[in-house]
């Protein structure tokens, strides 16, 4: 494996969200990415611009970052060079009028203009496809998350027409073994140019760091190079 693999879903950041509880579970997840062979991750916490304003969430995610550099401090140096890089960035809800949501670059991954979008649950309108152009041509690259949420049936067209317009979208790992559909989502991966590989994780007792099965997933129906690609897209994600 020529890439190393980045997770760029990822709810780490301690009392953000429904993600990380305190700085320890944190911690216990960032060494369980380490375990895994993860490189780096991004802290993905969840963003709904009607519940607060973006300094608020912005003030908030830097204290949470504070909290948690201040608990891997304490560790020994050792440990802590084994740990991932750690990014910031936020899982931006989807709303109508993004256009004109100000400064969304605040909320791109890293130095990067890349930024994770949640599409809404409910059916998507022409207006949901359009705000991902006009999120494009303000610069920023949407990255769709978890699509695999939307892979059902009367909806799985649209959902195969969103992942071949051109922008990155992530996969979340845990759903490569879904009975049902895992092996569509594997082809889907292996077939866009433009999939990414991501963890979705919130915790270490239930919906936890699982990178490396998801990748197992891929390396057991895809090709080397396939796979090597969708490593590679991961990277390009966080890279300026």
């Amino acid at each position: 494996m020529k890439h190393k693999m980045v997770d760029i879903h990822t709810h780490i950041l301690p009392g953000m969200d429904d993600g990380a509880d305190s700085v320890d579970t944190s911690i216990a997840m960032l060494r369980e990415q380490a375990r895994q062979g993860v490189a780096a991750v991004v802290l993905t916490p969840h963003f709904y611009r009607e519940r607060e304003s973006m300094e608020h969430f912005l003030a908030r995610r830097e204290r949470a970052l504070a909290r948690l550099q201040a608990g891997l401090e304490v560790l020994p140096q050792q440990e802590r060079e084994t740990l991932p890089q750690l990014i910031l960035g936020a899982e931006v809800a989807w709303r109508p009028n993004m256009k004109h949501m100000e400064d969304l670059e605040r909320l791109c991954i890293g130095q990067t203009k890349n930024l994770l979008l949640e599409l809404p649950n409910a059916r998507w309108t022409d207006e949901v496809v359009n705000s991902i152009y006009n999120i494009l041509n303000q610069g920023i690259t949407p990255v769709l998350a978890h699509l695999e949420r939307y892979f059902q049936p009367g909806r799985r067209t649209k959902v195969e027409e969103i992942a071949s317009i051109g922008v990155p979208f992530q996969i979340s790992a845990g759903a490569l073994s879904h009975p049902l559909f895992g092996r569509r989502l594997v082809r889907l991966m292996g077939r866009e140019q433009t999939a990414v590989l991501a963890s979705d994780c919130h915790g270490v007792a239930s919906r936890v760091p699982n990178m490396a099965s998801g990748l197992e997933q891929l390396q057991n129906r895809l090709d080397d190079e396939t796979v090597e690609r969708i490593l590679r897209c991961g990277q390009r994600i966080i890279t300026p």
